[in-house]
């Protein structure tokens, strides 16, 4: 067992050690293989020469029931092992801290720690499956953390004062301003995984186009629960967030991972535009940007998508009937610029296509 748990934890940077000692199946069965192994042997110091049948029928019966667990045992250090189960064991942990958080407020450096390992253990291990190309494991990664961040905002009302109070170490890699804010707005826990998101997302956006959708697609349901619980701070970060993905999927040209970024960010944008025009329209004025700036760059595909992304956004606003377009109409205009090149000429007539279909 010690051979097949120190090959699991070197495949993946998951602690599985740790995790393994203090599993309560695993110490119950240890418990009970020592005592049994211990009885056996100091049997014979009290039976006597002739021996005592129920001791000797005892030592037998658990000896028996001792090769008997065996392969039980090891089908469940097995399953143990798979890796998702164990990605959803520290996403448990980090459920827990949580909990214990809003029940004992004595305590919460120690409840706040427990996440940070967490969220810090999850998205070590999206890592290690990127670059192993796990597939499986990166997308159940970034799942495994939308639904604790998701789950986290529907119950933040309920932290005690001093949750918000995080250490600075967790978040050493920001500025001195944004991390103040954070620490304000009391939103470390969001930030923390936003952040290990673009992380990550750096890190696939080469090799593994799924996994920076998914990451896209959480991104945007984090920010749909923000906007359920009205969570301005949460929202906002969110939009960063997003407008921080496309930067990167330009700069490295990824013209199919933008494709998919820009559709999740204007289905975020049309949940934003059910609640408030307002954040629909800025988000409208986020697209047109990086529409033009893709058109810039060369890359037609991404300007002419995102011409669509705003006409659907367009679409309805009209169809609610309560939403002054005027701004978002203008914006998405103002994508029909002027023509420098045969490039830019072949992203405009997409532009105008999409323009014709709103007319």
């Amino acid at each position: 067992m010690a051979i097949v748990v120190q090959l699991a934890s070197q495949r993946y940077p998951a602690r599985i050690v740790d995790l393994f000692m203090t599993d309560p199946r695993n110490i119950r069965i240890f418990a009970f293989m020592t005592a049994s192994c211990i009885f056996v042997v100091a049997a014979p110091l009290w039976v006597g020469a002739h021996g005592a049948p129920v001791t000797v029928a005892f030592s037998l019966g658990i000896t028996i029931v001792n090769f008997a667990l065996l392969l039980p045992y090891f089908g469940h250090v097995f399953a143990f092992l798979d890796p998702i189960s164990i990605i959803t064991r520290i996403q448990r942990r980090a459920e827990e801290g949580v909990e214990r958080g809003m029940g004992s407020p004595e305590d919460l450096l120690l409840h706040r720690r427990r996440v940070v390992d967490a969220i810090d253990r999850i998205a070590d291990n999206s890592m290690a499956a990127v670059n192993q190309g796990d597939r499986n494991l990166a997308v159940h990664t970034i799942r495994a953390l939308e639904g604790f961040v998701c789950d986290y905002i529907a119950r933040k009302d309920q932290m005690p004062p001093g949750w918000a109070m995080i250490d600075s170490d967790v978040l050493s890699t920001l500025s001195e301003e944004f991390r103040a804010e954070i620490l304000g707005n009391a939103t470390w826990v969001e930030a923390k995984t936003l952040l290990e998101y673009e992380r990550i997302f750096r890190h696939a956006l080469s090799n593994m186009s799924e996994l920076v959708t998914q990451i896209a697609a959480s991104t945007r349901a984090i920010g749909e629960a923000a906007l359920a619980a009205g969570d301005s701070e949460i929202l906002e970060m969110s939009v960063r967030f997003f407008n921080t993905y496309i930067r990167h999927t330009l700069n490295s040209r990824g013209v199919r991972s933008a494709y998919n970024i820009l559709y999740e960010y204007r289905q975020f944008a049309s949940s934003m535009l059910e609640v408030d025009s307002a954040l629909g329209e800025r988000v409208t004025r986020h697209l047109v940007y990086y529409g033009r700036t893709a058109n810039t760059m060369g890359l037609p595909f991404v300007t002419v998508t995102a011409a669509h992304d705003v006409r659907v956004l367009c679409e309805q606003a009209h169809a609610r009937g309560d939403v002054d377009m005027t701004s978002m109409l203008d914006l998405f205009l103002s994508l029909d610029q002027a023509v420098d090149d045969d490039s830019t000429e072949l992203a405009l007539q997409g532009v105008r296509r999409a323009q014709s279909i709103l007319g």
